[in-house]
């Protein structure tokens, strides 16, 4: 269950790209408050700020992976 929650945060956070949503908001799109998504993230040993980082070092490892795109 608690990987779970991690999972559903990172998808709401890769949906828009380049935008970056508040915590309060990824909780309202999980019908959840804020302070029970800050516990269910700590119960996962994470954070929110945590996740938004790993989303974006994935999405940079991504981009450097394509051979499309150019730096």
């Amino acid at each position: 269950m608690n990987e779970d929650i991690v999972l559903r945060v990172q998808k709401i956070i890769k949906a828009r790209a380049n935008y970056w949503p508040s915590m309060q908001q990824v909780a309202q799109q999980l019908a959840m408050s804020e302070r029970t998504l800050r516990r269910r993230l700590q119960a996962a040993g994470t954070e929110y700020q945590q996740q938004v980082s790993q989303v974006r070092e994935q999405l940079a490892k991504q981009l450097v992976v394509n051979r499309q795109v150019s730096v």
